[in-house]
Order: structure tokens, then C-alpha cells, then sequence
């Protein structure tokens, strides 16, 4: 092989690779950016949280009711020494009061200097959705919609991305 030769074919490589990057490039563009969510459950509805919001999920411990709050906030849990509001997700959503379930959970979220706990019927998975961000639905009430940046589609279901900042600052 001549050494000419070998030049061009590297350069041919190169070439291709660019190519090829491009050409994953503008995919992604296409599909949109990937959103890694945490999915849970609400009375059947499905919700996501951004995953680098998320701290840990907790099975649901002895929860203190504390006097003299608004009704979505359910109390404070002692977690591994560290004191921690639990919030009631589905009263937050308007989607009713939490129960106790089996499958329950608790998500704690992080935020610069808190963590909150919010109870959720239970955690299905932790995913990566393709596509475009859409705003949510206008038939949504006002109380659930405030709570949301908006809903993807993933698989065969409509999911709602959790604004974790309304949700630690609702003042109510």
C-alpha cells in the first residue's frame, strides 16, 4: 500500500464518522433530547420526577402529624436522623386525599438546602423518554396543570413531568 493511499482511506474514515455523528445528531434533534424521569403511580395516573431531582425513594415510615398546617403536607418522617416534611402528592394534584397502599412509597426530592418527601401510590420505573416537552393539557384543572412543566408520551401513556420547584414552594 502506498502511503498516499493510506492517507485517503483514513480521511475517508474520518469522513464517514463525521457523517455518521451528524447524522446522529440531527436524530436526536428530531426526536427531541432525552428526559430521564423517576415514573409514579396516582390513583392510575401516571407522573414523572425529574430524576436529578431525585434523592432516594423510601418505603413509607412512621410519619408525625404536626398541628397547624395545610392539609397537603401530611407531617415529618425521622429519616436516618434527618427531619423531613412529607407531602400528600394526589391532595397537591387534586386527585384526593393519600392512602395507605402496599406499594406505596415515598420519592425524596432535593432542592438547594431542603429535601421534601412526597407519598406516592407507588414507583414503577426509571426512564428515558425521547421526544418533545408538550405543554400540559388544556382540559387539565388549573390546580393539577400549575404543578406540571408539561407531558411527554411514553409507551402507551400520557405522562405528567412534575415542576418540583411549584411543588416545594406551593405556600397554601
Amino acid at each position: 500500500m502506498v502511503a498516499g493511499e493510506e492517507t485517503s482511506g483514513a480521511e475517508r474514515r474520518a469522513a464517514l464518522l463525521r457523517q455518521a455523528d451528524e447524522a446522529a445528531q440531527a436524530q436526536e434533534a428530531r426526536d427531541g433530547a432525552a428526559i430521564h424521569l423517576l415514573l409514579v403511580a396516582l390513583r392510575g395516573e401516571h407522573y414523572g420526577f425529574p430524576l436529578d431531582r431525585v434523592r432516594e425513594v423510601v418505603k413509607p415510615a412512621p410519619i408525625t402529624p404536626v398541628p397547624s398546617i395545610p392539609e397537603h403536607i401530611l407531617g415529618v418522617m425521622n429519616l436516618r436522623g434527618e427531619i423531613l416534611p412529607v407531602l400528600d402528592l394526589k391532595r397537591l394534584l387534586g386527585l384526593g386525599a393519600g392512602a395507605a397502599d402496599p406499594q406505596g412509597r415515598i420519592v425524596i426530592v432535593k432542592s438547594p438546602g431542603m429535601a421534601v418527601g412526597f407519598l406516592a401510590d407507588s414507583v414503577e420505573d426509571a426512564i428515558e423518554v425521547r421526544g418533545t416537552l408538550e405543554p400540559p393539557l388544556a382540559t387539565l384543572p388549573e390546580r393539577q396543570a400549575q404543578y406540571l412543566q408539561g407531558q411527554i408520551a411514553y409507551e402507551d401513556r400520557l405522562v405528567g413531568v412534575l415542576d418540583v420547584e411549584t411543588l416545594l414552594h406551593r405556600r397554601e
